[in-house]
């Protein structure tokens, strides 16, 4: 009997404790939990279920020690639970198949609604897990954008193919011919067969924005081998693009071809819609030795980006210009994001300023 009495106590103690563990668990996952009973008798709820439902600690604990019903404080939700336990013999054996969240609209916000039984039978009581709905769309969207993505690389794989054949055999005729609108014609599917490859680069690098390779990078001595390259390749008088650097020399860490695209990306953007006047493209440096962050910056003395267009700005397939591909500032973005690194703009009448904005190493 006393080794009974003593074995039960232990147990007693090892079921207090997991029900403080458990307590504390439900406390502090980010979705709201309800437990209800047969009957619906609510039994236990985190503090998440009462930020995300609206409803007050006081008429929650009132409810759990008077055993109310789910139904004495949200009649909705009842009814959805009522539904749901009465679908139990439709759903029989597919108790482990994962259940996708319910809408459930309140006035101040949408909630995703999601039960799981608590034994064998859904009558005998249930947990009901909460979250913002507008998250559960944000993860749907996420997976449907790395489809996307999948899709997108396999389709510009496919694509190169036809398209290097087209490109060779175009150099062919043009080499053939000398009849001069003949030639305007094939120099036409020259151009477009450069912009559509071009397109194909670019969906293919944003399919690789996630593997990066960081390295340590004294940021002066690469920016001006950036400078002098972007000079020689586009063919621009170092007197209209002009370099300043600070003072110290910051070290980053950064993805060395993701910095370089970036920085190509927005240096030719600027470059388009410069003035091309003496000191009309600007590539700086700022730093100060207290700052934990150095900011590189790509200034333009254009007309300014129009107001309709700045909330689209970093949109895909967003350009004006009737050659450009539209994803050279959405991959700039999404290339500095995969670095811990955050891109965006000023914009006025006398021009456009790009910062990059890096953490120091």
């Amino acid at each position: 009997m006393q080794t009974s009495e003593r074995l039960a106590s232990e147990r007693g103690v090892d079921i207090a404790n997991l029900a403080k563990i458990n307590a504390l668990i439900t406390q502090e996952m980010p979705n709201g939990v309800l437990v209800v009973g047969e009957a619906q008798q609510l039994n236990h709820y985190n503090q998440q279920f009462t930020a995300l439902t609206g409803l007050s600690d006081a008429d929650l604990s009132d409810a759990i020690a008077q055993k109310k019903p789910l139904s004495a404080l949200t009649p909705a939700l009842s009814i959805l639970l009522t539904e749901w336990a009465a679908a139990e013999q439709e759903n029989k054996g597919q108790e482990n198949k994962q259940v996708d969240a319910i809408k459930f609209s309140l006035p101040h916000r949408d909630l995703g609604i999601r039960f799981l039984p608590t034994s064998q039978s859904r009558a005998s009581g249930a947990i009901i897990f909460v979250e913002d709905w507008s998250q559960v769309q944000t993860q749907a969207h996420q997976v449907k954008l790395a489809a996307l993505g999948r899709l997108t690389a396999n389709i510009a794989h496919e694509i190169r193919n036809p398209l290097s054949a087209i490109s060779h055999a175009n150099q062919l005729l043009q080499e053939d011919n000398s009849d001069p609108t003949t030639l305007r014609m094939l120099q036409i599917i020259s151009d477009n067969v450069q912009r559509l490859d071009q397109i194909i680069k670019d969906v293919l690098e944003l399919n690789r924005r996630d593997r990066t390779n960081q390295e340590s990078i004294q940021l002066q001595h690469f920016i001006t081998e950036f400078y002098q390259q972007f000079c020689a390749v586009e063919k621009i008088d170092p007197a209209t693009f002009t370099l300043k650097l600070g003072k110290d020399d910051p070290a980053i860490f950064f993805d060395r071809r993701h910095i370089n695209q970036i920085l190509w990306n927005l240096c030719k953007n600027g470059w388009r819609h410069c003035q091309k006047n003496k000191g009309s493209l600007v590539l700086a440096i700022k730093s100060g030795r207290q700052s934990q962050f150095v900011n590189i910056q790509i200034i333009d003395d254009g007309e300014g980006i129009a107001p309709s267009i700045q909330s689209h700005l970093f949109e895909p397939f967003m350009t004006t210009e009737k050659s450009g591909t539209g994803l050279g500032l959405y991959i700039a973005r999404e290339l500095a994001e995969a670095n811990g690194a955050k891109l965006d703009f000023t914009t006025a009448n006398t021009g456009t300023v790009f910062t990059l904005n890096i953490n120091k190493v």
